[in-house]
């Protein structure tokens, strides 16, 4: 009967079917282990996510094949993470690595971009940071985009620190990159450029953004920058030029 509502993916009966038995063989408390652990998934999907959490739970408990404990700590750790309690959901991850099997596994590789997040929303920059960056260290150099967004949110928080030399740089290789380029991270190079003294280098970024971005939200103020720019280089017509811009456009 158990391997019919397997078979079938209906790990809600499988689960009633395996707890009505008086004793389960090795190879039954595996399989119990597997049926938690997708059933837990399932509702996970199904955005059920409180129900999710204690089936999760009772995959790790059972801890038969090492490969569903540590996917299931994984997948708890994503759970709390939607729910917001960051902090439980950070306490699974460190748990997932700590796995022996973790590095085995797919989750594996996005458990250091997750971690990052879950540590900004608690405001621990320094803590972001270490775990974003070590996210590049495994990706080697971004490639894609969740990468790229790895180096953004490290610059984020090079910024924050105010380590402004390694945010410039950061900043400057996002916005820079080939294909993940972003609006923002051209607009915060900008902004930094300022802050730091360099004019010139914000009037040319904030100019950038607006010619490769022409539909961005930030555009307005981005224009708004380059004026200022402008005019604390003392070039009051270039100045001229980008507020007129500014008024015709918006």
């Amino acid at each position: 009967m158990v391997e019919i509502h397997v078979s079938a993916k209906n790990y809600r009966l499988a689960i009633e079917a395996l707890e009505k038995m008086d004793r389960l063989s090795p190879e039954l408390s595996r399989a119990f282990q597997r049926v938690l652990y997708f059933r837990a998934a399932e509702l996970f999907n199904n955005l059920e996510l409180e129900d999710a959490i204690p089936l999760f739970q009772r995959a790790i408990r059972m801890n038969k094949t090492p490969e569903i404990t540590a996917s299931a700590r994984y997948w708890l750790g994503e759970t709390f993470y939607q729910l917001k309690s960051y902090p439980d959901a950070i306490g699974q991850w460190e748990s997932f690595l700590s796995s022996p099997s973790a590095s085995s596994l797919e989750e594996y590789a996005h458990v250091y971009y997750h971690l990052g997040y879950a540590r900004l929303k608690l405001k621990d920059y320094a803590g972001a940071l270490t775990e974003f960056r070590t996210y590049l260290t495994q990706n080697n150099s971004p490639k894609d985009a969740k990468a790229n967004d790895a180096l953004l949110r490290s610059a984020d928080c090079f910024f924050v620190l105010k380590r402004f030399e390694q945010a410039l740089e950061a900043y400057s290789a996002s916005a820079n990159h080939p294909d993940f380029g972003t609006d923002y991270a051209y607009f915060q190079l900008g902004m930094l450029q300022g802050l730091t003294g360099d004019q010139a280098g914000k009037e040319q970024t904030m100019g950038r953004l607006a010619e490769n971005f022409p539909t961005s939200p930030l555009n307005e103020e981005a224009l708004y920058e380059k004026g200022l720019a402008a005019v604390r280089q003392d070039k009051p017509n270039q100045a001229l030029t980008t507020f007129d811009q500014l008024r015709m456009r918006f």
